[in-house]
């Protein structure tokens, strides 16, 4: 009787923003040239199960940012740091048409943002959202 086992990988780590050093929510982890992947959670953390060999390619990425790619050589925890992509997202105009007041009565602001503060912005609301 043969047995054919497959030993399964686990790889973990945080990102970051490299200048802010605060944690990149929904940065997108994948295994280069597989469908295997997850997303960052609120803390930057994030998990992946593979029955690939190492070394690996992870590409982690997120709005805003550069995308990385990091070999990984064995199961220990990643630390990634990804640098703002100043050319995508320098500048979004959020603009509105107002409803009446009385229905809404709620304020209606108009600004210009940062990829950085806008990323801010999204982590906040959703934090707020997944908190319940």
């Amino acid at each position: 009787m043969t047995v054919v086992g497959f030993a399964q990988s686990i790889i973990s780590g945080k990102v970051t923003d490299a200048v802010t050093k605060e944690p990149i929510l929904g940065a997108s982890v994948s295994i280069k040239g597989t469908v295997l992947g997850g997303v960052a959670d609120g803390s930057g953390k994030f998990s992946i199960k593979s029955k690939q060999s190492f070394p690996v390619t992870v590409s982690v990425g997120a709005i805003g940012f550069l995308t990385e790619l990091v070999e990984v050589k064995d199961e220990s925890s990643l630390s990634i740091s990804l640098k703002e992509n100043i050319g995508t997202l320098a500048e979004v105009t959020v603009t509105g048409n107002r409803v009446e007041e009385s229905l809404t009565k709620a304020s209606t602001t108009i600004e210009n943002s940062t990829s950085a503060r806008l990323h801010n912005q999204l982590r906040r609301m959703f934090m707020v959202s997944y908190k319940g």
